[in-house]
């Protein structure tokens, strides 16, 4: 248990005059368990030693406070005046900033842009942020502040079952269900865009264990899981775009989750106002079915087992939720204004340039995808333990994992192989405007859909022709590779090996080493199947706020996540040696060595489309 009247405040807060109170807390854990053997007197397992059960309940409810500060244009700087930049002590940038007309160069009149030259969108953007309410910033130059009561509330419940079938057999039953409900009020470090997280899951098992004789014992072990996210926003709270007068048209309408929702607007030397990337769903089945046999002969104890693996993940986010500078996590749009904006015609002051409209890139992502993925893994290994003298103990082993990589079920995933990329069919991008010109080249030039077709199963799940009316089946390329793309790799061995000996009785050296695989879960940073024609995503440079996909003559190049063919599974080499000496007084000295190499470690490369 905690609460407000047990806790102390923090240093940091104490040095806020806004924070120097212990922030209010009810921190409250609870739950039950009951257990035993399940019996009927005189008629059922009477001698109470055939079934057993248990079943546990756990709550946890927090309640806090959530506090957030930004800095946000001021009520002047909302109608497009930014006369206090002339103050050389402006917390904004700390010295005077006169802004000009970006068509003439020369400055406003009192840093006044005059009404006929602003943006009626522009000025939208700088009226969604959260009015300024601190006539003394705090923490420099921040001039907003806000509380939220966030609260977390999860459960837990526990049910199992043992039953002796004989003395030699046993097999249990176990469900765990986890639910976890988390209030944010001031998610993206403001109140405009307060979020749920609602995440329902689930494990159940069945293990089955066999004494076949007093030194063979095999066991087997089912297990399902099922991990659910849902991520819903509070839509009674969420602030809509057009209360600020925001109405640009979007360059993808058909699909929007909330049409209404602001967009990501970052502005230099201001603080960044966050559309989010929610809501979202998503959901994670895993299955597995595993048997080992241990044998026990003399001085050896051998074990031997395989493991097969079917899982994936129902994805209907995918969106990175960690916004790049040129890319978007906001369905709705994201804006990027400097001051200087490389050169194009500028005012000379970020904010400014939103008031005229004009942004420096302009990111958007169309209808989102849903992605159901599957994937296998085989696993087999053999291990043994082996005492070789009293003093000396050896384990070694090996393991070998088959991973089949993940593939659409409904065939809706596409990749970029760069062995499919035909120069002469290129697109030509300007480094100006980062529109496609001419009218020649194949947009989705070296992407291909793995497999040879759309199943039946697929039908009516998504449009399966682009936002130019083209049909999309041509991708398949005639089935040129598999459904899952990259390689399944057939000899991931690892060998494992660990040695104990006793030089005296009180001393003892313990080494050992060994390579490890591990089968990555599909990536929340690649998403195939939020790749256009299936989740078209467009980037837009140096355009107005008022259009940003500027004529509907204009071309705009895609946005595409890939992974190698190649696709090596992550390892890892690990290996350790330690001498441990038992010293006077009952203590004991440990000096120990731990070395570790990993390869094939999954990282991302941005390659982006220039002139020619």
């Amino acid at each position: 248990m905690r609460n407000t009247d047990l806790n102390s405040n923090t240093w940091a807060r104490n040095n806020s005059a806004f924070t120097n109170f212990t922030p209010p807390e009810h921190y409250n854990q609870f739950g039950f368990n009951v257990g035993g053997p399940f019996f009927i007197p005189g008629k059922f397992n009477t001698n109470k030693n055939k079934i057993f059960w248990y079943y546990g309940e756990e709550w946890l409810r927090r309640h806090y406070t959530d506090y957030a500060t930004l800095e946000v244009p001021t009520a002047l700087m909302r109608n497009g005046n930014f006369s206090e930049l002339l103050d050389p002590n402006n917390f904004f940038y700390k010295g005077g900033k006169t802004i000009k007309d970006p068509k003439t160069g020369l400055a406003y009149t009192n840093n006044v842009i005059p009404t006929a030259t602003l943006s009626p969108n522009g000025l939208g953007l700088l009226r969604a942020y959260p009015v300024a309410n601190l006539a003394s910033p705090v923490n420099g130059n921040q001039n907003w502040y806000a509380t939220g009561l966030h609260t977390k509330h999860q459960r837990k419940d526990t049910l199992s079952a043992d039953f002796n079938l004989t003395d030699n057999q046993r097999i249990s039953f176990h469900r765990s269900n986890f639910a976890y409900l988390e209030y944010q009020p001031l998610d993206g470090g403001s109140d405009r865009t307060p979020k749920i997280f609602n995440r329902p899951n689930q494990t159940n098992s069945i293990n089955y264990v066999w004494t076949i004789r007093n030194n063979l014992v095999m066991e087997a072990l089912g297990t399902v899981t099922l991990d659910d996210v849902y991520i819903p926003v509070d839509t009674a709270h969420f602030y809509d775009r057009t209360q600020a007068g925001i109405n640009y048209p979007y360059i993808y309408p058909v699909g929007k989750t909330i049409a209404t929702r602001i967009p990501t607007v970052n502005i230099a030397s201001f603080g960044t106002l966050n559309g989010g990337p929610y809501p979202s769903h998503s959901s994670g089945p895993i299955y597995n079915a595993s048997d080992s046999l241990t044998w026990i002969k003399g001085v050896h104890t051998f074990k031997f087992g395989l493991l097969f693996e079917r899982s994936g993940e129902n994805d209907g986010d995918e969106i990175n939720v960690s916004a790049c500078s040129t890319c978007t996590n906001n369905q709705n749009g994201q804006f990027n204004f400097t001051d200087t904006r490389s050169g194009n015609p500028s005012s000379g002051v970020a904010a400014a340039n939103v008031a005229l409209g004009l942004f420096d890139s302009y990111s958007e992502i169309g209808q989102r995808a849903y992605t159901p993925f599957r994937g296998t893994m085989w696993e087999f290994f053999a291990q043994d333990s082996w005492k070789v003298t009293s003093k000396l103990h050896i384990d070694y082993g090996v393991r070998d994992s088959i991973i089949v990589p993940y593939h659409a079920l409904w065939g809706n995933m596409i990749v970029f192989d760069p062995s499919l990329y035909d120069p002469s069919k290129a697109v030509t991008i300007s480094r100006t405007t980062g529109l496609i010109t001419g009218t020649t080249g194949d947009p989705y030039n070296g992407m291909v859909i793995p497999g040879s077709g759309f199943p039946d199963s697929a039908k009516g799940r998504f449009p399966t022709v682009d936002s130019a009316g083209r049909d999309i089946s041509y991708l398949f390329r005639g089935g040129i590779t598999t459904n899952h793309y990259s390689d399944i790799h057939f000899t991931n061995i690892q060998p494992r090996a660990g040695i104990a000996y006793n030089i005296t009785p009180k001393t003892v050296i313990r080494a050992g080493g060994g390579r490890f695989i591990t089968r990555l879960g599909v990536s929340d940073s690649v998403f195939l199947g939020g790749n256009p024609p299936f989740q078209p995503t467009a980037n837009v440079t140096f355009g107005n706020v008022d259009n940003p996909g500027g004529t509907s003559a204009n071309a705009i190049p895609l946005t595409v996540t890939t992974q190698s063919r190649a696709f090596n599974n992550p390892e890892a080499w690990n290996w350790n040696a330690t001498i441990e000496r038992e010293l006077p007084w009952k203590s004991l000295l440990s000096v120990g060595y731990v070395g570790r190499r990993g390869l094939h470690l999954q990282r991302g490369g941005r390659h982006q489309p220039t002139d020619g």
